[in-house]
């Protein structure tokens, strides 16, 4: 058993993990201020209140899960760049 790879693949998965945490974080704070600049409301927050309109839900609900999955992803992406950079070897593999 490799425990220098095993440790490296921890590494790395906290490192990705904290990478795509932090940027669907920054990412809905993005959308929170957009949203309020675009429609001049505060978006909404609970979407399920049924004093919130159908439309304003899902576009919210739209908006919010694409932009945060994409900042996911580049957060992903960017924390394996890094890793990459800094170990000089490739991303561990799970198997």
């Amino acid at each position: 058993m490799d425990h220098d790879n095993d440790d490296q693949g921890i590494a790395y998965r906290a490192l990705s993990t904290a990478a795509a945490i932090g940027a669907g974080i920054v990412t809905r704070t993005v959308m929170t201020r957009v949203w309020a600049d675009a429609t001049g409301e505060e978006p909404p927050q609970n979407p399920a209140d049924p004093s919130v309109g159908w439309r304003q839900a899902l576009t919210w609900a739209a908006a919010t899960g694409v932009a945060v999955g994409v900042g996911r992803v580049v957060g992903r992406r960017l924390a394996a760049g890094a890793y990459t950079k800094a170990v000089g070897d490739p991303l561990p593999t799970d198997g």
